[in-house]
């Protein structure tokens, strides 16, 4: 029923396009943008049919709330008693996530740095890199992230399934985990397995799909330096293992009940799961004190890499704020110097750092102001920080005993999860791409 809807409104656009036309078939970047937004929330809506012919309870706002979280891949969710579902909506939910994190690496790598979105144009020298000067190069791109994804799934789901999953949950988590979405099949999410290897090969995979596809592909062609020299790359593991020595320090000494290996596998485990934005959980850190809240919180901003699944602000962002601010004090310091940023041993040119200060700056507005609608709707301080953080971070999980790791947004007020559904359509299109349809000049001629 879900595909016959949605065919039906396919083919009357599909008709109402079709012959002559006196429009230009050329592609320009306000189709651009408009192909981009428009794309991804009829995705969304559409994706909702499924959860509301197959469910009988559900609302509108749920079908719709479940299904944006898939396909931007955010992993909040509003559904309880996940064991006992019907394993097409499990399988349903997996699949949003797993289309949603190879089209947000396609858009991510192909179209964004065309348009000049949040920096992404600082990536287009690494984008043709290595690829035959004979063929397409924007299909050959596209093939390669797809057979990639695709074996990365492959060989992930595998491995579950010899750790001990069943072959729906092997299939399902390998979807959800390459894609860094975070839908589990079970209420409990990775704790229901109680299976230290399968908590390291989710560890793996995550940890890949936080990583730029084209320097994969570059590092499988046998380029391996190409992982070695890239500057995001370097900062992101350099990071996660500072911030795993210090969990890890803390929940040994701050949690004297739990044995050191065990500490180490949990905070090893959720720490790369909200490092990463997938959003899976083994254990509810959200109860491990305020030092531990803290570090979370702050996890839940940073994200991985440009061009890979993950969500988040993006590392090489803070980065490029880093090396701006740098040069700023030297510059406070000498008045008469001239100092050059530069990223990947390139120079930052004027319209990317000016990108990057659009996006944070916008980034920064839309946080305050979706935190405050929902504080509007009686949420608590953290409940509605966290929230909003989980949304337009695209992370999954917040914090707190209401939108908590061990909880859903089930009980949050139906007119709060629309303004969530936009936070979070907003953040996995870099907000810039969604502003740009409201401005007046946009429209005209």
């Amino acid at each position: 029923m879900s595909a016959l809807v949605t065919f039906f409104f396919g083919a009357l656009l599909f008709l109402s396009a079709k012959g002559p036309s006196h429009v230009s078939t050329g592609r320009s970047a306000r189709q651009g943008f408009a192909m981009i937004a428009l794309s991804w929330s009829a995705a969304g809506f559409f994706s909702s049919l499924p959860f509301l012919l197959t469910i009988d309870s559900i609302s509108i706002t749920n079908a719709v709330f479940e299904a944006f979280s898939g396909i931007t891949t955010t992993g909040s969710t509003v559904f309880t008693n996940l064991d006992s579902m019907d394993k097409s909506v499990l399988l349903w939910r997996s699949s949003l996530q797993w289309i949603g994190g190879i089209g947000f690496v396609v858009m991510a790598v192909i179209v964004l740095p065309a348009l000049q979105i949040g920096g992404m144009q600082l990536f287009q020298i690494e984008l043709f890199e290595g690829m035959e000067k004979d063929s397409p190069r924007i299909s050959q791109i596209g093939k390669n992230i797809a057979i990639l994804y695709l074996a990365l799934t492959s060989l992930c789901s595998l491995s579950y399934f010899l750790a001990g999953m069943s072959f729906f949950d092997a299939i399902n988590h390998a979807m959800t985990t390459v894609a860094t979405g975070g839908y589990s099949t079970h209420d409990n999410s990775f704790a229901y397995f109680q299976s230290p290897s399968i908590e390291f090969i989710a560890v793996f995979f995550m940890i890949v799909g936080s990583l730029p596809f084209i320097i994969l592909i570059h590092a499988l062609k046998g380029q391996l330096y190409t992982l070695f020299r890239d500057e995001q790359i370097r900062l992101f593991f350099l990071l996660f293992l500072f911030f795993l020595f210090l969990l890890n320090i803390y929940l040994i000494f701050g949690t004297p009940q739990l044995e050191p290996s065990h500490a180490f596998r949990i905070s090893l485990f959720n720490l790369t799961s909200i490092f990463t934005g997938t959003g899976y959980a083994s254990a509810p850190f959200d109860s491990w004190g305020p030092t531990a809240l803290a570090m979370f919180f702050f996890f839940m901003f940073l994200g991985g890499c440009a061009g890979s699944t993950s969500c988040g602000i993006k590392i090489f962002r803070f980065q490029v704020l880093g090396k701006i601010l740098h040069n700023h004090i030297r510059g406070a310091i000498q008045p008469y110097g001239v100092f050059i940023a530069k990223y990947n041993g390139r120079p930052l040119t004027t319209p990317i750092i000016h990108s990057v200060m659009s996006f944070m700056a916008c980034f920064l507005l839309f946080y305050i102001i979706i935190a405050v609608l929902l504080a509007a709707h009686g949420l608590d301080f953290l409940t509605a920080l966290s929230a909003t953080t989980a949304a337009i971070a695209n992370v999954g999980p917040a914090l707190g005993p209401i939108v908590g790791p061990s909880s859903t947004f089930q009980n949050i007020p139906e007119s709060a999860k629309w303004i969530l559904t936009a936070a979070m359509l907003l953040g996995r299109l870099d907000i810039i791409t969604i502003l740009v349809l409201f401005s007046p000049r946009f429209w005209s001629s």
